[in-house]
């Protein structure tokens, strides 16, 4: 990316920026570093971007925008520059998961997302960083994002939440408890997060359910669709991370009333049918 363009993202209209960012995503579309973007320009390129973010009147670009910072994002290569508080933040807000811990206490905001496109990109940029970045991981597990997550992780049920945002927030969910072991007391017990995400997958099973019996099938099968299977794969994935370490032998009772549960959930959803043999194999994995 050479000054002219860096000059446009910088105070460029809107539209500039857009055209600017199109065709950078474009060539780099499959890359993974980015050797001729060295750290000055990186750190230009990613302040001026942060910028337009912030800005009401380019929401025009802001697709384009975070679809440039993931592409970026891919790189482990100084990737300090991507990780500031004040980068991170910007994500944050732009996937939903702005909604501070003492907020919340009192009051649950609407974190249904207004641009699926927009929350989407964002929380696949803050996935990357996360796996990528040990500053990103610390930010991310005491800024909020964790209670917004699980917070958002009640309204599943919503027909208006689009399936990728729930997928992301989950990826980004096992990406943390997997990576950043503080946590997962918290998850589980402040956070009530077992119950929240069993809820969820039990959601997915009666969801497939009364779809079927909507159509008027007698089968007493479960067909579970391709993008359902992912989701429970996740889920399924962040239930394990934060299990994996309890001491089983000696559980209070709450925490047994869990693990029974979990039982049966994996037992209906074993004994699922999936629309693709490969869902399957997953599913069962």
């Amino acid at each position: 990316m050479d000054d002219s363009a860096l000059s446009q993202i910088e105070n460029g209209t809107a539209e500039e920026v857009n055209t600017v960012l199109r065709n950078f995503n474009s060539q780099n579309g499959r890359a993974f570093e980015f050797p001729d973007l060295v750290k000055d320009r990186k750190k230009k390129l990613i302040d001026g971007i942060a910028q337009k973010l912030n800005d009401p009147n380019m929401a025009l670009c802001y697709t384009a925008c975070l679809e440039t910072l993931r592409i970026l994002s891919r790189d482990p290569g100084e990737v300090e520059v991507m990780t500031t508080r004040e980068v991170l933040k910007v994500m944050q807000r732009h996937a939903g998961l702005d909604s501070g811990v003492e907020e919340s206490r009192d009051h649950s905001p609407s974190l249904k997302p207004d641009n699926k496109n927009v929350v989407v990109e964002a929380l696949k940029c803050l996935c990357n960083l996360i796996y990528n970045s040990s500053a990103a991981r610390r930010t991310c597990s005491y800024n909020g994002c964790i209670e917004s997550i699980v917070r958002r992780l009640k309204t599943y049920r919503d027909p208006d939440l689009a399936h990728e945002v729930k997928f992301f927030d989950m990826r980004m969910l096992f990406l943390l408890t997997a990576l950043v072991a503080d946590i997962r007391s918290k998850i589980r017990h402040d956070l009530h997060g077992l119950t929240y995400l069993m809820e969820t997958l039990d959601l997915i099973i009666k969801t497939s359910v009364n779809h079927e019996q909507q159509k008027g099938s007698l089968d007493t099968d479960i067909p579970l669709a391709d993008n359902e299977v992912d989701l429970a794969c996740e889920i399924l994935k962040v239930l394990f991370n934060l299990t994996v370490h309890v001491d089983k032998t000696n559980l209070e009772e709450e925490e047994e009333a869990h693990f029974m549960r979990m039982v049966s959930i994996l037992h209906d959803l074993l004994v699922c049918k999936t629309e693709s043999s490969d869902k399957r194999e997953e599913l069962v994995r």
